[in-house]
């Protein structure tokens, strides 16, 4: 698996909230940095001794982790190859959406060799109806895919058709257990972020209230935890 790139994590971290010390987050769960979650339940006294106070590169390298199921989405439905910065711009929608968002329009743009920016954009609502950060942000990723400007005021990278990245083969990610099914339903991507707290789920990981939001099955077949256990 590819890991996102430093780069590409602070394009990430822009629309993410940072405390460089534990907290609680709305949940109630002990968190730090961007968003990452140290464990469920509140903020202990061992938690603020082991982890102190933070750095924004500590930030950005545990930003990189927590993508984690983002880049395993991305080598589930991308079949070809891709420069970082088109990567990177899918990390960063699918961490925002979840795995399962590049199963739909936005992926089969790119698997096609299109530009993504419509359907992109049309990820750009939230409970309430269309969202201005989301709008900015589906925005920002699209420019990223296609031009290789991450908005941080440093030069793009090259356009994808002249990277040498996007001519190679994508390594072939690790498989999947053979009873994970193939492809992995959508439910299973946001069952996963809802249990760690990423994505949409961020802050809420793992809120009884919102289970039945990520459409799994009142009993989760035993294959998803070994899905899970994948992060």
């Amino acid at each position: 698996m590819t890991q996102l790139s430093p780069r590409g994590a602070h394009f990430i971290s822009r629309y993410e909230g940072w405390r460089d010390k534990p907290y609680n987050d709305s949940a109630n769960h002990a968190t730090i940095g961007y968003g990452h979650l140290i464990h469920m339940g509140p903020v202990t006294p061992h938690d603020l001794t082991e982890w102190g106070t933070i750095t924004v590169a500590d930030g950005i390298k545990l930003l990189q982790s927590d993508a984690s199921v983002a880049e395993a989405a991305i080598d589930h439905y991308i079949t070809r190859a891709l420069a970082q910065c088109e990567r990177d711009a899918l990390a960063s929608f699918a961490f925002n959406c979840g795995g399962g968002a590049l199963s739909g329009h936005v992926g089969q743009a790119v698997n096609a060799h299109q530009d993504p920016t419509a359907a992109l954009a049309a990820w750009n609502k939230d409970a309430t109806g269309v969202e201005p950060g989301l709008v900015k942000r589906r925005a920002s990723e699209a420019l990223l895919f296609t031009t290789g400007d991450y908005g941080d005021g440093e030069p793009p990278l090259p356009p994808p058709k002249a990277s040498a990245a996007a001519k190679k083969k994508p390594p072939k990610p690790a498989p999947l257990p053979a009873d994970v099914p193939t492809p992995v339903p959508d439910w299973a991507w946001l069952w996963v972020e809802w249990k760690l707290g990423r994505a949409k789920y961020k802050g809420h990981a793992g809120d009884p209230d919102l289970r039945e939001s990520t459409g799994a099955p009142a009993t989760v077949p035993s294959w998803a935890w070994t899905f899970l256990k994948r992060f």
